[in-house]
This record gives C-alpha cells, structure tokens and sequence, in this order.
C-alpha cells in the first residue's frame, strides 16, 4: 500500500506571560549580484487535488485587552533606491486541456477572490484598491479592471453591484463614479461607451435606468 511522505513542521516555542518567538527565513545578501530567492513551493498531486499552500495570521483571543486584533499579513515587494520597486503578480494558473478526448472541453483557470470577513456585530472591512501618489515629475498609476476575451462563447463581464440592505434597515449601498480633480487646471473626464461592433453585429447599446 501507498504511504505518506514524512511532515515538516517549523514552530517557535509557545510563551505564558509574553511574546512567543518569531520564526525568520531570510536569503543572505548580496554586494555583488542579485539576492538569493525564498521559495515556497507545493507538491504535485498525480491523482487527486495538488497540495494546498495557506497563510494564516495569529489569532488574538482578546484576554485582558478588548481591543486586541488578529494578526495582519502584510506582503511587500523590494524597495528600489535608486530605480523602480519590485512588482508583484498574482494570479492562478492556466486551466488543463482534458487529455482523455480531443473535442471534450478543458478545465477553467482559477479563480481570485478577494473579499473582506463577515461582521457580526459592526461593520465589515473596506475593500481598498489604489495606486500610489506621484510626488514630483510623474503621473500617478492607472486603476484597470479588464475582463478577458472570448474566442467561442461571449466574453467575460464587468459587473459592479452596490450592497444590498435588510429591509428593516437602511438604503442599499450606492455606487459613485467621480473623476480626478484638479486644483491647477481641469477635472477629468467621464467616458461611458460601448466596444465597437463587428462585421456581422451591431455597436452595444448604453442603458441607464
């Protein structure tokens, strides 16, 4: 019978009246080239599902001190002193071709989701997705939201959707689209159009309602 491959497991030391320890994995430095890599990487699975790779931050059970919160996880990429600042990529891999028939369909790539926790008793986190200001001689970034494109069925959608409210509470939630302001010269303008069509189809319509 098949067996399991042995565990690994990375603690620190538990404390009862202070901070436990920290645990570091670090690369050394480098005066000459490129910093050496960290890599956390997950085995294959040949029959089932591949292994899972999760982060979870430290949970605060309150104690003495009510206002004590659970542990942040905070991912940065490398600063640049005298050039840009490392970027950062997320996104899932591309989905399986299903082997076993050539016209069956293939697996879909996975999906991102990014969503705050449930609130029981207050409000729910912010979702915030920004750039950065640009101090001196520059603009500041694009915010892009792009749906892919489709090559047998329709492509994918854009679909921005206010909260809903209980109806013993107050009004959903609203939606508000404002341009940049300007206090030297104009504000920005407001584009709201449509793709253009294609040979054998017409312009999409811009409903308001």
């Amino acid at each position: 019978s098949a067996a399991a491959g042995g565990a690994v497991t990375v603690t620190s030391g538990a404390s009862s009246g202070g901070d436990s320890g920290a645990i570091t994995i670090q690369s050394g430095a480098s005066t000459g080239g490129n910093g050496g890599d960290v890599s956390i990487l997950v085995g294959t699975g040949n029959d089932v599902q591949g292994g899972k790779l999760t982060l979870t931050a430290g949970q605060s059970t309150g104690g003495s001190d009510d206002s004590a919160e659970g542990g942040d996880i905070e991912i940065t990429t490398g600063s640049g002193t005298l050039t840009s600042s490392g970027m950062m990529y997320l996104h899932t891999a591309n989905g399986g071709i299903n082997a076993p028939s050539p016209t069956s369909l293939g697996g879909i790539s996975g999906a991102i989701t990014l969503s705050t926790g449930d609130a029981t008793n207050g409000n729910s986190g912010a979702l915030v997705l920004g750039t950065g200001d640009s101090e001196v001689g520059g603009r500041s970034g694009n915010v892009e939201i792009t749906a892919g494109s489709g090559v047998a069925g329709q492509s994918g959608g854009i679909i921005l959707t206010g909260g809903a409210s209980h109806p013993s509470a107050a009004s959903g939630g609203q939606i508000t689209i404002t341009t940049g302001t300007s206090t030297g010269s104009s504000s920005g303008e407001l584009f709201l159009l449509s793709g253009i069509g294609g040979g054998t189809g017409v312009t999409g319509a811009v409903r308001l309602s």
